[in-house]
């Protein structure tokens, strides 16, 4: 899990902290696309079947005489095992900013230690990559799954801002959680 952690702090998901209002609709500038790629390719060569859920469409718009592109940006979802029961695993992509006083490269995992303790640091090592890089590491060491279950996974987009996870575009009458709208096909 540590070579993980290393790997996902080494990508920058910064979420920058940005929306952009166009035409009434308030758009994220979000961060996460490297990082839900790098996870999705480690996801799929551990057999789960992954899906991309959009909650934004990439698009060019101008603003004040200013072309701004806004990125795609998407849920990761992905599930193995088949049946009707599931347990859900779930975190978010994208980190808060460099602060001032940082007093290390964010983008590299480094060791420490307070208290006595061993620790590590780097950006997200503690919100929330540690948390997908222990995600990660467990399902690898699931061989088998119990007859009639599904191990599902949802790694989500811009939790440290506006919540545009939240975002999806639904027909009518449908309703956003509970979090297992979030796999509805």
């Amino acid at each position: 899990a540590l070579e993980l952690l290393r790997r996902l702090v080494s990508i920058d998901s910064v979420n920058p902290f940005q929306t952009i209002e166009v035409d009434g609709e308030e758009l994220g500038i979000g961060n996460e696309t490297n990082i839900n790629l790098f996870l999705e390719e480690t996801l799929q060569e551990l057999g789960f079947s992954t899906k991309r859920q959009i909650v934004q469409e990439a698009r060019i718009v101008e603003k004040n005489g200013e072309a701004r592109k806004i990125p795609e940006r998407w849920n990761l979802l992905a599930e193995k095992g088949e049946g009707e029961r599931a347990l859900l695993l779930f975190g978010h992509s994208d980190t808060v900013d460099v602060k001032d006083g940082w007093k290390t490269d964010p983008f590299l995992l480094s060791q420490d230690h307070l208290h006595g303790r061993k620790i590590h640091r780097g950006l997200g090592a503690n919100d929330m990559k540690g948390g997908l890089a222990a995600l990660v590491a467990a399902v690898s060491r699931v061989d088998e799954l119990p007859k009639g279950w599904k191990l599902k996974i949802a790694i989500l987009v811009d939790e440290e801002f506006w919540f545009f996870f939240l975002m999806i575009r639904r027909p009518p009458r449908s309703t956003l959680f509970p979090y297992t709208t979030l796999f509805r096909s």
